[in-house]
């Protein structure tokens, strides 16, 4: 079948020339003295002028490899094999033709004769030289296997499992670039070329996937945060990827972010620390409020492995169904000398109850001084004793300007038969503080507290949106996360948020391209490099 082939594809090109003029005997032959088709490629080729003929002549000598190739793989199914997978006839056909054209070398020309107006050319390939060429290819990419190989397992000890990963996914790309070109080179040749039984990518992919069940991911910080449902969180997340048995951080690996029913949050690389850190948006599911940060088969040379593994962890939030009012606290005696801590926690305990936060960096701040209001001294048989009528005058006050929005006054009584201080001490602890008392504090002060919030939120919005302008977008996203009052600020804080997002997507995807277009430079380098270390121990 493939000589009947390749008798057509002989007659087709001679046919329309053997009438009208005189064509060459060495043409019609097909051969020369001296140059047999045992040990050379033959190819004859005609043309308008010499670079035609000359292009058909290495087409004919392409067509003969193709059909020699074919012919022998069609008698050995073993050798039909790319990666360890048996291909398909139609398919490896593709492989042995982008093998042929990328292997196939210039030529020598042995006669050219020009016949009116046609060129008639006679070229050959050695098949010995061409052969111990793709041999030394071979041996070429077999030292730099064991180059990457040597660096990747060296990585791994010192327990740089990045690097470790870089250098086996090159060398994973090198044995499949090794396995072609040796089946291609097997397929010509009368004897077979051997190389390291241990270079096949089973063995790769083993001690890869010893390094990924060695890895595991930590949450550094923005656990169990509080936020608003629908709103992101107003703390970034922060997760580390690290190797268990060496304590080190494993750096450029995809980690993807998901919501517990499974829909992708954001994405993102670890950076030198094998830190990632991302924000959220707040959303409760029938799950409840929490995330997943998972790492990506994305990058990695075992991504089936990656998956069954699972290396994830979880991370918790808070929702809350509005914004909470944040307010500090101080309250002191009346001349502003001792603080009454056992106040201030009782303060704090009906303020949380009210859905409200403490925090010293509110811009609120209730203050509260303790007032003598009457004394007296009470002479029994037991002695004398003190009463005292004390009250805490509360005051609602705006920290950036200091003024006041509402004041309320609670009274308490107290005995003691030790001192008039301490009467007055246990008198504060009877001060009677309710949750009715503290909530007409805030809402007689309402409207003023929407209007410091919403200022607040516009100065976040503003800052964050200056800090977007000078391209420092982690610190824009965690300013603006915090902009909480205000639809249109929210808004626009929001819409900051999402362009923010997608620049720091298109800069990571540019990060990816130059670390693609390094690695393959460093490929490069490696074979060349070690092209030089054979031939000078060639010519040794």
């Amino acid at each position: 079948m493939k000589r009947n082939f390749f008798n057509i594809f002989l007659f087709i090109i001679l046919a329309p020339l053997c009438f009208g003029q005189k064509i060459p005997n060495w043409y019609l032959d097909g051969k020369l003295s001296g140059y047999s088709p045992q040990k050379y490629f033959i190819g004859i080729g005609e043309g308008r002028d010499y670079q035609q003929a000359l292009e058909n002549a290495g087409v004919y000598i392409a067509s003969q490899m193709q059909i020699s190739i074919s012919a022998k793989l069609e008698s050995s199914v073993s050798e039909n094999s790319i990666n360890g997978e048996i291909s398909s006839s139609d398919s490896f056909s593709e492989d042995i033709t982008t093998q042929v054209n990328q292997s196939l070398p210039a030529l020598e020309i042995i006669k050219n004769e020009k016949v009116k107006e046609t060129v008639y050319v006679f070229a050959v390939l050695n098949k010995e030289k061409y052969l111990r060429n793709i041999n030394y290819e071979l041996a070429d990419i077999s030292l730099s296997i064991n180059t990457f190989l040597s660096n990747a397992r060296k990585f791994s000890r010192k327990g740089n499992i990045s690097k470790s990963f870089e250098d086996y996914k090159i060398v994973k790309k090198l044995i499949s670039k090794l396995n072609e070109k040796k089946t291609f080179y097997n397929s010509l040749a009368s004897n077979r070329y051997f190389d390291d039984p241990n270079l096949n990518i089973a063995t790769i992919e083993k001690e890869v996937d010893n390094l990924i069940d060695d890895l595991k991911i930590d949450v550094l910080s923005g656990n169990n945060q509080t936020g608003i449902n629908g709103m992101l969180l107003p703390e970034p997340i922060t997760i580390r990827l690290i190797s268990r048995k060496y304590k080190t951080p494993i750096l450029g690996a995809e980690i993807v972010i998901k919501y517990s029913d499974g829909t992708l949050a954001t994405r993102g690389t670890t950076d030198l620390n094998g830190e990632y850190e991302f924000f959220v948006y707040a959303y409760e599911d029938i799950n409840g409020a929490k995330i997943e940060a998972i790492l990506s088969p994305k990058g990695l040379i075992s991504p089936a492995r990656v998956k069954k593994a699972q290396i994830k962890t979880q991370i918790s939030y808070n929702l809350q169904k509005r914004p909470s009012v944040s307010f500090d606290i101080e309250i002191f005696d009346e001349n502003g000398l001792k603080r009454f801590d056992h106040l201030e926690k009782k303060l704090t305990k009906y303020l949380t109850k009210l859905g409200n936060e403490v925090s010293e960096n509110a811009s609120l701040i209730i203050k509260g001084r303790v007032y003598e209001k009457n004394s007296k001294e009470i002479t029994g048989k037991s002695g004398t004793q003190f009463l005292i009528t004390s009250e805490l005058s509360l005051s609602l006050n705006s920290k950036a300007t200091g003024k006041s929005f509402s004041t309320i006054n609670l009274k308490g009584k107290g005995l003691s038969t030790k001192s008039k201080e301490d009467a007055l001490i246990i008198s504060s602890k009877k001060i009677k503080m309710n949750q009715r008392g503290i909530a007409s504090l805030i809402s007689s002060a309402e409207q003023q507290i929407k209007k410091e919030k919403n200022k607040h939120s516009e100065e976040l919005l503003k800052q964050g949106l200056v800090l977007k302008k000078q391209s420092s977008y982690k610190e824009a996203i965690g300013i603006l996360a915090k902009v909480e009052y205000g639809d249109q600020n929210i808004l626009k804080a929001n819409n900051a948020i999402k362009h923010i997002q997608k620049i720091i997507d298109e800069m990571q995807k540019e990060k990816e391209a130059k670390a693609e277009k390094l690695r393959k430079e460093i490929l490069m380098q490696e074979v060349q490099s070690s092209k030089l270390v054979r031939l000078n121990k060639d010519s040794n």
